[in-house]
């Protein structure tokens, strides 16, 4: 299968960030069967020179670059130039905007022989201005946000992470977009699933027994909220006292964590924080008994896809999120699977933690993880990435 199809993965991450290992190998591991080679190109600050791997049958190529600069983006784009060339590709699979500027300008410079998919295709320009990371004004978010509208424009597939990035393809680039599909964040359901919940030597050992568990796994700051996190589990202590612990899986450092339980005045003991490998997060995800999806609600992260959202779902645990997250803030609420934050507001969080305490108690643990695991089946499967890849891959509209 495949013939002479050659294709060239190009990301803009390091080969062990959770991007990579979660929300990148595995779906390449799905389309590399179509092709007579995949190669897998990542970042690695840590080396000089170029490095080359095998995994599972998909050649990793690391180019010594710690992420994507002014100063570096001509020598990145030259070196992937020279691996089309060198590789014979056919084909390029770009993952988000970033790394589908590259993908962009390749196609262009080889022309109509070369397929551009761009992956996960969302608006990361105006994201990084409404998290305050750029100025609208700045020649990053001018020169970014150029070139997701070419890619818009240009690629052969769009697979979109949310439905509805089509509307704002139309209006904030003035194209209407035919050529595309929609695949969330999908999870592997062999590792999270119910032989996960409620082990009982890790209850133990983060004295957690007997607790109501809230969980959130991931960080602080950029396209997540912070002090409305500690804001919320203030809120949470008010209801349930100490019968409730906050359990973290993050890699915040103790001083800064120290801090924020100061500034809110909340007692150390009432948040357990570990960080463990992607391996092990399904051990602790299943510690809890609800979990928190702090997505800041803005604008973009309508056309996001938040992965941790599916792992909650696999697991069975109602989620707390913020409002227009992708579908998925709609997807719980439309379903009664957890509660959606109105507004950033203390009224907000006391509602939220009211409406999560009597789904905890209206119905049996096992009939509301049941209801929701459908929903993570509906929305979450591998069978949609499949099934969107076949028809890229699969069909006449590819490079043959």
């Amino acid at each position: 299968m495949g013939r002479d199809r050659n294709i060239l993965v190009v990301t803009q991450w390091n080969f062990n960030d959770p991007l990579i290992q979660t929300y990148t190998l595995p779906y390449v591991k799905i389309f590399s069967q179509y092709f007579k080679s995949t190669t897998l190109v990542c970042l690695n600050p840590t080396l000089k020179v170029r490095n080359e791997f095998t995994v599972n049958g998909v050649k990793v190529i690391e180019l010594p670059f710690q992420a994507i600069t002014s100063s570096n983006f001509l020598k990145i784009y030259f070196s992937l130039s020279k691996l089309v060339s060198q590789l014979s590709i056919t084909h390029l699979h770009s993952w988000c905007t970033t790394a589908g500027s590259f993908g962009y300008l390749l196609k262009k410079f080889y022309g109509k022989n070369l397929h551009l998919v761009i992956d996960s295709f969302e608006p990361h320009a105006e994201a990084m201005v409404e998290n305050g990371e750029w100025s609208a004004n700045s020649i990053k978010f001018k020169f970014l946000f150029y070139l997701e509208k070419l890619q818009a424009k240009n690629a052969n597939t769009l697979i979109f992470a949310a439905d509805g990035m089509q509307e704002y393809i139309k209006s904030k680039y003035n194209h209407i977009a035919t050529n595309f599909y929609v695949k969330p964040a999908c999870v592997d359901f062999t590792l999270f699933n119910s032989t996960n919940t409620k082990n009982t030597l890790l209850l133990n050992e983060l004295s957690l027994c007997n607790k109501i568990v809230a969980v959130y796994a991931g960080k602080f700051g950029g396209i997540y909220l912070d002090k409305e996190v500690f804001e919320f589990i203030k809120q949470c202590i008010k209801h349930w006292g100490d019968s409730f612990r906050f359990l973290l899986l993050s890699n915040i450092a103790d001083e800064e964590l120290s801090s924020w339980l100061k500034t809110y005045s909340i007692e150390p003991k009432y948040v357990v924080k570990k960080f463990v490998p992607h391996a092990q997060v399904a051990n602790y995800i299943g510690l809890a008994d609800f979990a928190l999806t702090p997505v800041k609600p803005v604008p973009t992260k309508r056309y996001c896809t938040p992965i941790k959202n599916g792992e909650y779902w696999a697991m069975g645990l109602p989620i707390v999120i913020t409002n227009n997250i992708s579908t998925d803030s709609e997807i719980i609420k439309s379903n009664a699977i957890g509660s959606v934050f109105t507004d950033l507001s203390i009224t907000s969080y006391q509602k939220s933690v009211i409406e999560i305490d009597k789904l905890l108690n209206q119905e049996s643990k096992q009939d509301l993880s049941d209801r929701i695991k459908i929903v993570a089946n509906s929305y979450r499967n591998f069978d949609i990435a499949i099934k969107v890849y076949k028809s890229i891959y699969l069909t006449n509209n590819s490079v043959n």
